[in-house]
């Protein structure tokens, strides 16, 4: 267990955007982005499994509650829910109370054959009040369960703290681990391996205990609670029939396999300003205009349109570099520079015909300039805008060993003031 779990108390590897959830062992996968349906082929999706304050007794399905994800956007999350309700009839020959609970909890159709294996139950999750809530479990619909034959998490009323992984059946086994638990999202991964349950948040591990025993071979998945709870909203749930590697946590974290698709954008500079087309990306869409420091001087949100828009901006300086970023709904940016001109009705820059080109890139020491153009000055700048190197061109080739690994963009100015400007990478 050391070699997957140790690294989990400190920081995760760096994840690239193309980065995918690994799917060797995954048998169900909700993404509840508008429906209950399961990613993983040939599963089954989620059911409404909505019961009233008496055990066991269905009633009519509620509706489903989807709701604003940990990034803020709309219909991408389930809000697990208990809904009260006034009734008047009896529950087992015993008066019911007037006011009872209806909760709109979730359940599989199939059964999840875990038995005694290993296993990895991994999802985003909030508690808005922190108190008694059945988040998921596993067990058999049938009473008289055997002893370990169920499996979960809970969150107890007797404490905000205590978080509690449980196997019950025939006697309970619950683990409490306490922990401070705040009302944010929070990423919960649950992992059995060799009889041995760890409870992960925010990949960092608070706790681990024997379930030697455990069996939930006959059991069925179970979001949510039979009767009154407070709200939990959950979010991207996954469960392996095996535990996952370091990395793979790491993956499943950063929830990469909802891939980035960074916004298509053009700027079109004037003398003091710039229209800056944008597309491919999702509302609300935030433009902000920075300076070559990287502070931003201008911003604006476009909250309509279906992915294509345009943004303008004034009383910029004229003949003056900017770097401007537009980030969309999904956290996904892209940050581009434009120059603007020098004169109020001509256009400072060179001529689209105008080749200009640098290599090697990506460059160690020397970056090189190949154009039809003879450029007197080239301005460095980082990727938020800073001035790293300025100097007079004397030739067409510049040493830039100095600089540190990363990605720079060279403003080249030629004798009139036309500026071309070209991204390079130091290695």
């Amino acid at each position: 267990m050391k070699k997957i779990y140790t690294a989990l108390v400190a920081l995760g590897l760096a994840i690239g955007a193309d980065a995918q959830i690994p799917t060797n062992g995954l048998i169900h996968h909700f993404h509840f982005d508008g429906n209950l349906s399961n990613e993983v082929s040939s599963a089954t999706p989620l059911v409404s499994d909505s019961l009233d304050y008496c055990f066991d007794t269905r009633v009519n399905n509620l509706p489903p509650a989807y709701t604003k994800d940990r990034k803020g956007r709309d219909n991408k999350a389930y809000l697990l829910l208990s809904i009260e309700k006034s009734i008047l009839t009896t529950c087992g020959g015993s008066p019911k109370p007037a006011t009872t609970f209806i909760s709109n909890s979730l359940k599989t159709r199939d059964s999840i054959a875990l038995g005694s294996g290993d296993r990895a139950i991994a999802f985003w999750a909030k508690m808005p009040k922190v108190t008694s809530s059945k988040i998921f479990r596993f067990h058999r619909i049938n009473t008289g369960l055997a002893p370990k034959s169920a499996f979960g998490l809970d969150i107890k009323n007797d404490n905000p703290s205590n978080i509690t992984a449980y196997t019950w059946g025939g006697g309970s086994n619950d683990y409490v681990f306490n922990t401070p638990l705040d009302t944010n999202w929070h990423f919960f991964l649950i992992t059995v391996e060799n009889s041995i349950l760890y409870m992960n948040i925010d990949k960092t591990l608070i706790g681990y205990t024997s379930v030697s025993g455990l069996n939930t071979s006959t059991g069925q998945l179970f979001l949510g609670q039979f009767f009154k709870q407070d709200s939990v909203y959950i979010d991207n749930l996954m469960i392996y029939n095996r535990a996952l590697t370091t990395n793979e946590v790491d993956v499943v974290y950063a929830d990469s396999s909802i891939a980035c698709v960074n916004p298509d954008v053009n700027a079109t500079a004037q003398y003091t300003g710039v229209s800056i087309s944008i597309s491919n990306a999702a509302r609300p869409t935030v433009v902000s205009i920075k300076d070559g420091d990287g502070v931003i001087l201008q911003s604006d949100t476009i909250t309509s349109g279906s992915g294509t828009g345009n943004v303008s901006f004034s009383n910029l300086a004229p003949n003056t570099f900017y770097y401007f970023t537009v980030t969309n709904a999904d956290g996904c940016s892209t940050t581009s520079s434009f120059t603007t001109t020098n004169n109020p009705t001509g256009v400072n820059t060179l001529s689209s015909n105008t080749r200009v080109t640098l290599y090697p890139n990506p460059a160690n020491n020397v970056l090189h300039i190949s154009s039809d153009n003879v450029f007197e000055k080239i301005q460095i700048t980082n990727i938020i805008g800073n001035i790293i190197k300025e100097e007079t061109l004397s030739g067409t080739s510049i040493n830039i060993a100095e600089l540190q690994a990363g990605v720079y963009f060279a403003k080249l100015i030629d004798s009139k003031g036309a500026i071309a400007t070209k991204k390079f990478i130091k290695q």
